[in-house]
């Protein structure tokens, strides 16, 4: 399903532009990937060592904090804005006068379609 939204130029325009940039990037990766492949690979790259490790937890642990800070304010910030508004209602009950107006019926008709259990329209 694709939501359409009215958006303005400017918004449009940055969409497209990332999503070009974004293309253009994978188009770029991809060739660089298939013109420097080699038949033999060198595994020297991810040969760890206690300094690299430690960076790449490091790495991890703030990512991890800046993630779940942001969440967390995204949250709060949420419930302080959208919270209090209660918009959901549920519908309000139909009854057989507005069905037997909608559908040009009369009350008894629509009653008698209602109860019965097998309902043939022609």
């Amino acid at each position: 399903m694709i939501i359409q939204q009215k958006a303005g130029k400017l918004r449009k325009s940055i969409e497209v532009i990332f999503t070009l940039a974004g293309w253009g990037f994978l188009v770029v990766f991809l060739f660089n990937l298939a013109t420097h492949f080699q038949r033999r690979l060198s595994f020297a790259f991810y040969t760890l060592t206690i300094s690299n490790t430690t960076a790449i937890v490091l790495f991890t642990l703030l990512t991890l904090i800046i993630g779940t800070g942001t969440l967390l304010y995204w949250s709060h910030y949420n419930k302080k804005k959208y919270g209090g508004l209660s918009r959901r209602k549920p519908p309000e009950p139909v009854t057989t006068k507005e069905i037997a107006e909608f559908f040009q019926l009369t009350e008894s008709d629509v009653e008698k379609l209602q109860n019965e259990k097998y309902v043939t329209l022609s």
